[in-house]
């Protein structure tokens, strides 16, 4: 028989090896991020980057298929309609530390969703009527306040421009990003312009 003082420790390595093991190996898509931060920075100043483009998705994949002409941005899910509209945007990246997305929404209708899934696009989307979207990972949800103004997330899958901590890609790169309703009803319209829409907030 072992000595007492060999045995314990081996019951304890035995022991904490049968455990179930809960660490990060999963799929880091489906385990959200604690909720980031409001997407202001609390240090240095800020500057904001308004889209290049702005193109309307139609996600009946057919007429009249992608809008590059609309005057309002729109984000549109209905049980009484069968096209769906997406927002795609397009960005260039300025020289900055840090980069962030943030949205100056509008008010709402009463009675219909305010939250959008925020997606990246493998390449921008800025011809019409091509039909395609580009979709690909999902940064994470935003919520927008019942009176309108600037959104939360409520989710987060990646910190990649979700947090004013993570760094700006380098300066020149085109992003393309997707905004899209969540739930069956959601109608949000808006207009681009200087401290309103969705924009790149950066700083140093």
């Amino acid at each position: 028989m072992l000595p007492k003082t060999l045995l314990l420790p081996l019951l304890l390595t035995a022991t904490t090896a049968a455990l179930p093991h809960h660490g990060h190996d999963s799929d880091p898509a489906q385990q959200p991020l604690p909720p980031g931060p409001s997407t202001t920075t609390t240090t240095g100043t800020t500057t904001e980057l308004q889209p290049a483009t702005a193109v309307l998705h139609d996600g009946f994949w057919g007429p009249p298929g992608n809008i590059c002409s609309a005057k309002t941005l729109q984000i549109f899910k209905s049980t009484t309609s069968s096209h769906p509209l997406s927002t795609m945007l397009k960005f260039q990246y300025p020289s900055a530390k840090y980069c962030w997305l943030d949205f100056e929404a509008p008010a709402v209708p009463a009675g219909t969703g305010r939250e959008v899934d925020v997606f990246l696009q493998w390449a921008p989307v800025d011809t019409c009527p091509s039909e395609g979207n580009r979709r690909d990972a999902q940064v994470g949800r935003l919520e927008i306040p019942a009176g309108g103004g600037r959104a939360v997330w409520r989710a987060v899958y990646k910190e990649y421009l979700t947090s004013s901590r993570f760094p700006c890609p380098a300066a020149g790169k085109v992003e393309g990003i997707e905004l899209v309703g969540v739930g069956d009803n959601e109608d949000i319209r808006w207009t681009q312009g200087k401290g309103k829409g969705v924009r790149i907030l950066y700083g140093n």
